[in-house]
């Protein structure tokens, strides 16, 4: 298939003109208070949401968000393996020689990754303030379907963690840094990924906690030398929380699948769109050679408190059948064309993909405000009229 990745890449650049700002909506949104992540997210997460979650899980989320990061309490076996500064491929045998719940710590420093490693067992890695990852050995996802070709993949191994690690890269471009496929409640938190094409992939990851990372992708899709690059994605899992990350240089920032869904507090700026409620094509292949896609669009997403501000084309995207979704309460500037966007049938990505439905945008008088979907409502913003600019 002719793949969004291409078409974006040729197309962007046209996309950074503003678009006509029309028909300022007079119903005024009440702000909520900030998000004081000292207090936890739940408060923040509307009742109708919180069906969708056990009371543990929302507790476990307020504990990951006021920074108790580990998961449950610490396994009577568990132990630390420390692995020395100027290590080289160190992490696989640290796996290999751990238990279940050991705790595997980089000590602060340059550590040297070739290849992928998998994580097979519930471990937990944390990287020490100033702890180096630099992975090499892959070549350049430049042609779909695309290869995960992981600097490290999570694979059935529930609940396992990294870290405060900060990942990076001496190639051009490494496709991608962690993958988790098949495996639930997955922490990963407080890391920094640089330079990757594609920063976190989750493939059957349900309830997974992706809090407080910094995503600084490879910016050279901009000049055309790769057709993609993306934050986090989520292909297939539901009940996921993505918080307070920070995410920049990638064509899709946050790109989400899945049902029940909650994404809060995150920064997304310098990106072609900012957040996708979309359904991940399918456009990855596993080693195994199967072809993977999202099975649903987003669904019932709750996302609320994030800045989306300087992105190519639009701050907040919801496309592609995502549908029965709550945007409130987020901030966008800035943006190419529009701060959010409810699309209809639409061809941009050079397949046709279905109207967003059913979705609700309450937000403040400022925010440039399109759709083109099937029954939205949209409270506040500037809505521009689709007659003087046609749904694309």
């Amino acid at each position: 298939m002719k793949t969004m990745m291409s078409l974006l890449s040729m197309t962007l650049v046209c996309l950074l003109i503003s678009c006509t700002k029309e028909h300022t909506h007079t119903i005024k949104v009440e702000e909520e208070p900030l998000l004081d992540y000292a207090q936890g997210i739940s408060a923040h997460i509307p009742e109708e949401f919180k069906l969708y979650y056990d009371v543990a899980d929302l507790e476990e989320m307020d504990e990951v968000a006021k920074g108790n990061f580990s998961y449950g309490p610490t396994l009577r076996s568990a132990h630390e393996i420390f692995i020395e500064p100027g290590s080289t491929n160190a992490l696989a045998d640290a796996i290999s020689s751990a238990g279940p719940g050991d705790k595997i710590i980089f000590k602060a420093g340059l550590h040297v990754q070739e290849g992928t490693v998998v994580i097979n067992k519930r471990v937990h890695i944390i990287g020490e303030e100033g702890a180096i990852l630099q992975c090499s050995g892959f070549p350049l996802g430049l042609i779909p379907p695309l290869d995960i070709t992981p600097a490290i993949q999570i694979e059935n191994a529930d609940h396992s963690i990294i870290e405060g690690l900060h990942l990076t890269t001496t190639e051009a471009s490494h496709p991608l840094a962690i993958f988790i496929l098949n495996s639930r409640k997955v922490r990963i938190i407080n890391n920094q990924l640089d330079n990757f094409q594609f920063g976190l992939i989750v493939q059957n990851g349900d309830k997974a906690r992706i809090y407080f990372n910094t995503i600084n992708a490879n910016p050279t899709w901009t000049t055309g030398e790769i057709p993609l690059a993306e934050g986090i994605v989520i292909i297939n899992g539901d009940l996921i929380s993505i918080v307070g990350n920070s995410i920049n240089s990638s064509v899709l920032g946050i790109f989400t699948g899945g049902i029940g869904g909650v994404s809060m507090g995150n920064k997304t700026f310098g990106n072609a769109y900012g957040q996708i409620l979309c359904r991940v094509p399918p456009g990855f292949q596993l080693p195994s050679g199967e072809i993977i896609g999202a099975e649903k669009s987003s669904e019932r997403w709750l996302v609320k408190h994030n800045e989306s501000s300087g992105n190519f084309n639009a701050g907040f995207l919801v496309i592609d059948g995502a549908n029965r979704c709550l945007l409130v309460s987020n901030q966008a500037s800035d943006n190419g064309m529009y701060d959010i966007e409810l699309a209809g049938v639409s061809q941009r990505f050079g397949f046709e993909t279905p109207p967003s439905f059913n979705n609700r945008v309450y937000t403040t008088p400022q925010m440039i405000v399109k759709d083109c979907g099937d029954d939205n409502r949209v409270l506040g913003g500037i809505l521009i009229d689709n007659n003087e600019d046609p749904c694309f």
